[in-house]
């Protein structure tokens, strides 16, 4: 049916988690974050993003999602081909530092950070995509287009989109320029020049 399935903030067994792969499950939201974790008898939700090659698990690479040791671990045991890059965004993510909501829920922006004013937890990210690609190159030898490919080429992958995700023949020609540091100079859909910084 052109559906995805996607597993997030489960409490799931690696059992459970490998059951409902059999059964279609390909994706894994938010990896890392209210998942079950991975302890010495029983690995989790957690523990099968890492271990299952063929299910892609989509982080928020913020540095306070994920941090910068998971981060590494993540780019040295998953396969670069199933890591997709996400932002989580709320729309508190041009704010800069302030107060905000999120489905009325009061939240707190500081430091890059989103959180609830009643918990401190955290709510959603204020995250941009080019900042995420910029923050996984650092896994990556500093390779902007490999972590620009997490992005696009996987993400598109990852939902069975076909003609988006890379430039090449009889793909959409959308798509981002940035420069040395990730920053955005210009933007182009169906190749035509859209923003230019």
């Amino acid at each position: 049916m052109g559906i995805t399935p996607s597993c997030r903030h489960s409490a799931a067994a690696f059992g459970e988690f490998f059951s409902a792969c059999e059964k279609g499950l390909k994706n894994i939201t938010h990896f890392g974050n209210r998942l079950s974790p991975i302890t010495s008898r029983e690995i989790g939700a957690t523990g099968a993003g890492m271990v299952l090659d063929d299910v892609f698990i989509e982080i928020i690479a913020d540095m306070r999602h994920l941090s910068a040791d998971m981060l590494r671990l993540v780019f040295a045991k998953k396969p670069h081909s199933k890591i997709v890059l996400i932002t989580d965004a709320m729309r508190a993510a041009w704010l800069g530092g302030g107060v905000s909501d999120l489905g009325g829920l009061k939240v707190v922006v500081e430091n890059g950070a989103a959180r609830l004013a009643s918990s401190g937890a955290l709510a959603g990210s204020v995250l941009k995509m080019n900042e995420a690609v910029k923050n996984a190159a650092q896994f990556l030898g500093g390779n902007l287009a490999a972590a620009a490919a997490l992005a696009s080429e996987n993400a598109a992958e990852s939902l069975g989109l076909k003609g988006l995700g890379r430039l090449s023949e009889n793909y959409a020609a959308d798509f981002v320029l940035m420069g040395e540091g990730a920053e955005i100079r210009a933007v182009f859909i169906g190749g035509r020049l859209a923003f230019e910084a």
